[in-house]
């Protein structure tokens, strides 16, 4: 099995959460653009320079107001619909109490809304 295939099946299983540490940035951000991009998802990639922005159109506008990973994570709750989200260099943010709060708020909701059967 290779990464893209490992990556979908992650995506397929629908694990709320997962993590790539990894030097090769591109790489790593093409392997979860391809993963989603075969299930049909909508893809939405952050940084905290640009916020959160359409991650299968290069150079897309970003969604203002979500340089914070808090406002992109307030943002991200506010979507009922199935979609990966790639959040670049997060973890120096993690030390942040309310990132870590919406975290632990958003996954039990979306594994609740996503526990049905795939469709």
């Amino acid at each position: 099995m290779n990464d893209t295939e490992r990556m979908q099946q992650l995506l397929t299983a629908r694990h709320p959460c997962v993590t790539i540490l990894t030097f090769e940035e591109a790489e790593a951000v093409q392997l979860v653009r391809q993963a989603a991009d075969s299930q049909g998802l909508e893809l939405l990639e952050w940084s905290v320079s640009s916020g959160l922005n359409d991650g299968l159109v290069a150079a897309s506008p970003g969604v203002p107001g979500t340089e914070h990973p808090a406002a992109a994570l307030v943002h991200l709750s506010t979507r009922n619909d199935r979609l990966v989200t790639v959040f670049l260099d997060l973890a120096s943010h993690l030390k942040d109490d309310r990132v870590m709060r919406l975290l632990r708020e958003r996954n039990p909701a979306r594994r609740r809304q996503w526990a049905g059967p795939s469709s």
